[in-house]
């Protein structure tokens, strides 16, 4: 957000969502333009209140949970390579993936830009739910509670 604002103005906002902040982003939800929202009830309602949505994840293994929620919103999904790592090569492919701040910065700006393509979100949205959707999970969970017994 610090070198968004240095790099194109102020006029911009940022909800930083999840529990259990650390203390560096309290302090960044300090700054104009960032709002904290430590405590919600509908992930749903917080992405789709977005335009951008970003995923920062620096560390972590398996699959990342957060870029699936957010690609299934059809909006534009920026994340680290760790962000995305784990999803089949075609989900990848969805989001934009950055290597260092600098390239947050151009694609959040980039992105928020963009005219938005509706064909281009129905598209991902039902790639994702095809791969990730109850009807493709509803197989494998049947098996590993089957395996479990």
């Amino acid at each position: 957000m610090p070198s968004y604002q240095n790099k194109f103005g102020e006029n911009i906002s940022l909800l930083v969502a999840g529990s259990s902040p650390i203390p560096k982003v309290i302090k960044l939800a300090e700054r104009k333009g960032v709002t904290l929202l430590a405590d919600f009830s509908s992930l749903t309602e917080v992405l789709g209140a977005a335009k951008v949505l970003v995923n920062p994840m620096l560390a972590g293994s398996g699959v990342a949970l957060k870029s699936i929620d957010m690609l299934r919103t059809g909006k534009r999904v920026i994340s680290t390579k760790q962000g995305v790592s784990g999803l089949p090569a075609a989900i990848k492919a969805l989001a934009v993936v950055v290597s260092d701040a600098d390239e947050f910065v151009d694609e959040i700006h980039s992105a928020l830009l963009a005219e938005n393509d509706e064909q281009a979100s129905r598209n991902q949205i039902e790639l994702v739910n095809r791969t990730f959707g109850d009807t493709s999970l509803a197989p494998l969970l049947k098996l590993w509670s089957h395996d479990a017994t």
